[in-house]
């Protein structure tokens, strides 16, 4: 039997993305460093193989992450986008040791002959992997899901549900006692599922709102669900396409939905605070927007709390503390938002492009954009930056994890451990 990991807030954890509780808030008893450099409280500094943007998960000592090895890429237009071309992937998981960076084990999970392209700001190893127990739940989208030993890396199931991602696959997954929940939000099916943690066999599945619209594109999706419980119901939220809805985690049944728009192609996670669910529009005028998680049914006109079109990011996810909500906008504009309201409170515009989303640690926010540097500041109703951090790493998408006194940072091509 598996724990919801969304109530656990153990300092040497960090099981999914964004966290303990999937809302980008480090545990209480985590202590990151404020300031380093290439130079300085960089503990270690391992070479990882391949692309992948998937974020780093820990537990026991050991680092966990996801690869795809490529062969023969090529770079042209697919549809309406530039995409990278593979005539093959493989697929791995990779174990590295917490203290010292050396490589545990390495698993190469399937071989894909002639994949689907994605997207140039996108890899074939984007979702980021989940941990439970004894076992680490890998995902690739359309390329597929596999279940690992962590001990050993052994491959205990594996299983394929494809899809057209059109732009390469985006959303996390999400354990729930024994189901791992997957949404499977395509240009030719949206749906959401949850497999046996044991075998990998569907213990349900259910379709997604219906769409407005007969053009597939505008129906895909790349947010990841959250699950909670509050006011005695567990909810399993997962922003959508035109919809954002709820459903009861152990059988899919859905509780509510809310009408957001036209928005599409949506890769915020959304937040859970407040008595409300905080999220991202995704593309096509996109909106943050609160809703009281407390409807049944459709609930478009009475539980939308409310909504902005300031400054809102279409990839890093915003994250809440009590009466506060702060985002950063792909563009790098930083905001301070009463979490109630939806009231202005600061903004300051920092450099770079961020992909990979705030993180909040000891009272403080880091953001690390693009090409390898972190602001941090104080939380608080005044901009505060107190750190200014240089690597000369490029291609940081991933959002670090953040355990007892480190930083585990995977850019393009290495992954960091920093501390003091």
């Amino acid at each position: 039997m598996f724990v919801l990991f969304v109530s656990q807030g153990i300092g040497k954890d960090w099981p999914q993305l964004r966290g303990p509780q999937a809302n980008g808030i480090a545990s209480t008893t985590a202590t990151p460093p404020l300031n380093w450099s290439d130079t300085e409280n960089i503990q270690w500094k391992t070479a990882i193989p391949g692309r992948g943007h998937s974020s780093p998960v820990v537990s026991k000592n050991n680092i966990y992450l996801t690869t795809a090895l490529e062969e023969e890429v090529s770079k042209k237009k697919y549809g309406n986008n530039m995409s990278f071309f593979a005539r093959r992937i493989t697929l791995v998981a990779l174990c590295i040791d917490l203290k010292t960076g050396k490589l545990q084990w390495q698993t190469e999970i399937d071989v894909i002959e002639k994949p689907d392209p994605v997207h140039t700001m996108n890899t074939f190893a984007t979702p980021t992997p989940v941990l439970g127990d004894d076992r680490l739940f890998c995902d690739f989208g359309t390329y597929g899901t596999a279940c690992l030993s962590t001990e050993n890396g052994e491959v205990r199931w594996k299983k394929r549900l494809p899809l057209d991602h059109e732009v390469g696959p985006g959303s996390s997954i999400m354990l729930y006692k024994n189901r791992l929940i997957l949404l499977r939000d395509g240009r030719n099916q949206q749906y959401l599922t949850a497999l046996n943690t044991d075998n990998g066999k569907e213990v349900w599945k259910t379709a997604r709102p219906p769409m407005s619209g007969n053009n597939g594109d505008y129906h895909k999706s790349f947010s990841s669900p959250i699950v909670f419980s509050a006011a005695g119901r567990t909810q399993l939220v997962a922003p959508g396409a035109q919809w954002i809805a709820s459903y009861n985690p152990t059988n899919g049944k859905e509780l509510w939905r809310v009408k957001h728009g036209r928005g599409f192609s949506l890769a915020a996670q959304p937040s859970e605070a407040n008595g409300m669910i905080y999220f991202c529009t995704g593309f096509s005028g996109n909106q943050v927007m609160a809703i009281r998680h407390n409807g049944s049914g459709d609930v478009t006109k009475s539980h939308v709390a409310w909504q902005t079109r300031r400054l809102a990011p279409t990839i890093p996810s915003p994250v809440v503390l009590k009466e506060r909500i702060y985002w950063i906008k792909d563009s790098g504009e930083f905001c301070c938002v009463n979490a109630l309201t939806g009231d202005p409170i600061w903004k300051k515009k920092l450099a770079g492009k961020f992909l990979s989303s705030p993180v909040l640690a000891a009272n403080r926010i880091y953001l690390t954009n693009q090409t390898g540097e972190t602001t941090v500041l104080k939380t608080g109703d005044a901009y505060t930056p107190v750190a200014t951090n240089k690597l000369s790493a490029r291609d940081i998408f991933a959002t670090p994890a953040f355990v007892d006194n480190a930083i585990i940072l995977r850019t393009g091509k290495h992954l960091y451990h920093i501390a003091k």
